[in-house]
C-alpha cells in the first residue's frame, strides 16, 4: 500500500537531518490511521548516490510493520516514530509517511539573551547537558535533577531496543539525537527507523552510521584495518554498546557528550551494584562479554523499583478498638520506602490528620465508628493501608427526676416597697424583692429540674437562694424598717427539706446517688444560712 504524493496537502517544513528532510501533512492522510502524520523524503541536494539506499531503508521499514500483527504493531509504534507507508510519485517512490511526534515529547525553550524562544524536541542529549547549560537556554527543570526519572527513562529505551532486538532488527545508529523523550507521562520514542534493518540484511552497512564519540571498538576503521576479522556490520552487540554508552553518559549528566567508558564518579545511588556491573560489560571491548539489552533493562526497573515502587506498610495497629466518643485512639506503624514519604490518618467519615514527618505513631480523636486508615505518599508512589476499624460510645445520660424534691410550704409573704427617700439616694438600683416565697421555692425546683448532674445540686439550690436578693437587701437597708425574717424562713424551709428527704430515704423512693446529694446540699444551705446570719448587719 503507498500514498500518491498529489493526494497530500503539504505544509511547512519541521526539520531536516544528514539524509532527508520532513513536512507537515494536513488531515490524515491514511485510512484508518487517524493520527497526523508527516513526509519524509531525502533531503534536496543530497548526492544521488545515497538516495537509493535512502529509501530502501524507507520501504524495508514499512514492509516490516505490515508484517506484523496488529498487537507488535501497536507496540512497535509505543517505542518508535516508525514508516506507515510509502509516498510515490509518478509510479516512483520519493518518501514515506510517518506519524508526527506527540506533543509531549517537546519542550520550550523561551526567548533569553537575544535568542529567539523556541520549541524543540526533548532528544535524549538534552540529558548530558550540564546544569549551567541547562540554566542558560532556560529549559532546566525539577525532572533533570532526579535520578529515578533518567534511570525509569533509560529503561524504556532498553526496552525500545530490547523490542526491536525480538523481531531481530539492529537499530544501528543509537545516538544522543535520534531518540526523544517524555517526563510526564515517561516515555521514549526513537526515530530515524528508516534505518534500522533485520540482522540477516547484508546490506545494511549502508544505511547504519554511528554518531561522533558513539563507535562501538570493534567498529572503528583504524582497528579494521590491522584486524580483518573485526565485523563490518552493526548488530545486536553493537547496539548494547551504545545502549550501555547511554546509561554511562545519561543517567546524572555529563558536560558533554563525549566519550565515557565508566560511570561517573561519585557514581548516583539509584545504581545498583547488579547494574554498575552490567553497564560496564555493555561498554567491554570484547562484544561477547555484553548482556543482552533485556537483563539493562530489567536491572534498569529493579532500581527504579526499589526507589519509585510504592511504600510497604509493615505493620499498623491501633491501640483500642472501642473508644468513648470523642476520645483519642493511638494508631502506630511500620513503613519500608525507597524514598522520602509523608503519612496522613485519615478517621470515620472525611476526618484526616497529617503526621509529622519521622513519626511513627500518632493520636487520632474518634468523632464517629468506622474505619481508620494509614495513607502513605512518596514522590513516585502512594499506598492505602486499614489499619482497623474502631466504635466508640457514649456515657448515658443522667436526668435527675424533678417529683423527689420536696416542695415545703412557706408562708406568703407581702411585697416590699422602699420607701422613696431611699430610691432617691441609692446610687445603685435596687434588687428586686420576690412576691412571695413560693416564687423562691420554685426558683430553686427549677434549677435542680435542669442541673447536668448530682455534682452541682448543691451549689445550683445556693445559687437559687443568692439570687432572690433577701440578704442582699437585707445588706444594704439599715434599721428602722420593718423587714421579713429571713434567716428564720429559710431555716424552716431547711428543717422541712430534712424531714421530706429522711421520709424519702425511709420509703425507699429515692435513689442512694441523689439521696446523697440532697444530704451535701442540705449541709450546704445550713453552712450558707450560717454565714449569712453571721455577717447580716
Amino acid at each position: 500500500m503507498s500514498v500518491e504524493l498529489s493526494s497530500l496537502t503539504i505544509e511547512r517544513e519541521l526539520g531536516e537531518g544528514g539524509y532527508g528532510i520532513v513536512h507537515r501533512v494536513l488531515g490524515t492522510p491514511i485510512a484508518g490511521d487517524p493520527r497526523p502524520m508527516v513526509l519524509k523524503r531525502p533531503k534536496p541536494g543530497l548526492d544521488p548516490v545515497h538516495i537509493p539506499a535512502v529509501l530502501e531503508g524507507m520501504r524495508h521499514a514499512v514492509l516490516f510493520r505490515n508484517s506484523l500483527s496488529a498487537q507488535d504493531r501497536l507496540g512497535i509504534d509505543e517505542i518508535a516514530v516508525w514508516p506507515v507507508t510509502m509516498v510515490r510519485d509518478r509510479g516512483q517512490d520519493v518518501g514515506c509517511l510517518l506519524p508526527l511526534i506527540p506533543p509531549e515529547f517537546f519542550m520550550d525553550i523561551p526567548a533569553k539573551g537575544g535568542l529567539i524562544g523556541t520549541r524543540e524536541q526533548r532528544i535524549v542529549g538534552y540529558l548530558a547537558a550540564s546544569v549551567k547549560d541547562r540554566n542558560d537556554l532556560g529549559y532546566d527543570s525539577p525532572d533533570f535533577h532526579d535520578d529515578a526519572l533518567r534511570l525509569h527513562l533509560l529503561s524504556k529505551l532498553a526496552r525500545a531496543i530490547e523490542l526491536l532486538h525480538q523481531h531481530g532488527m539492529v537499530f544501528g545508529d543509537l545516538n544522543p539525537r535520534n531518540e526523544v523523550f517524555a517526563f510526564a507521562p515517561v516515555g521514549v520514542r526513537l526515530l530515524d527507523c528508516d534505518g534500522v534493518a533485520h540482522v540477516s540484511d547484508n546490506t545494511r552497512a549502508s544505511r547504519q552510521g554511528h554518531f561522533p564519540r558513539w563507535t562501538p571498538p570493534e567498529m572503528k576503521q583504524n582497528d579494521r584495518d590491522r584486524r580483518p576479522d573485526l565485523k563490518k556490520m552493526q548488530d545486536f552487540q553493537t547496539d548494547v554498546y551504545k545502549l550501555g554508552l547511554a546509561f554511562a553518559r545519561f543517567i546524572h549528566g555529563a558536560t558533554a557528550a563525549t566519550q565515557r567508558m565508566a560511570l561517573p564518579v561519585p557514581t548516583p545511588t539509584i545504581i545498583t551494584g547488579e547494574l554498575a556491573s552490567l553497564i560496564a560489560r555493555a561498554l567491554d571491548p570484547e562484544p561477547t562479554v555484553r548482556p543482552d539489552a533485556s537483563e539493562l533493562r530489567q536491572a534498569a526497573e529493579d532500581a527504579v523499583r526499589a526507589v519509585v515502587g510504592p511504600p510497604v506498610v509493615t505493620r499498623a495497629s491501633l491501640n483500642k478498638l472501642v473508644t468513648l466518643r470523642g476520645g483519642d485512639v493511638i494508631a502506630s506503624w511500620t513503613i519500608t520506602a525507597g524514598s522520602p514519604y509523608e503519612v496522613e490518618i485519615a478517621g470515620p467519615g472525611a476526618q484526616r490528620m497529617k503526621v509529622q514527618s519521622g513519626s511513627d505513631s500518632a493520636a487520632l480523636r474518634v468523632l464517629n465508628a468506622g474505619s481508620v486508615t494509614l495513607h502513605v505518599q512518596t514522590k513516585y508512589a502512594s499506598v492505602t493501608h486499614l489499619i482497623g476499624e474502631v466504635d466508640c460510645y457514649e456515657l448515658p445520660p443522667f436526668q435527675l427526676p424533678t417529683n423527689i424534691l420536696p416542695a415545703p410550704h412557706i408562708p406568703a409573704l407581702n411585697a416590699f416597697i422602699a420607701p422613696n427617700v431611699l430610691r432617691r439616694d441609692m446610687e445603685v438600683p435596687l434588687p428586686a424583692w420576690p412576691s412571695s416565697m413560693g416564687q423562691l421555692t420554685q426558683g430553686m425546683a427549677s434549677f435542680v429540674s435542669t442541673a447536668p448532674s448530682v455534682d452541682n445540686l448543691g451549689v445550683s439550690l445556693v445559687q437559687a437562694i443568692q439570687a432572690s436578693g433577701i440578704y442582699a437587701l437585707g445588706a444594704e437597708l439599715v434599721g428602722g424598717f420593718p423587714l421579713p425574717d429571713t434567716a428564720s424562713l429559710t431555716a424552716g424551709l431547711i428543717e422541712s427539706l430534712e424531714e421530706q428527704l429522711a421520709t424519702a430515704v425511709g420509703a425507699r423512693t429515692l435513689p442512694n446517688i441523689q439521696a446523697l446529694a440532697y444530704m451535701r446540699t442540705i449541709q450546704e444551705l445550713t453552712e450558707q444560712l450560717a454565714y449569712l446570719e453571721a455577717n447580716a448587719p
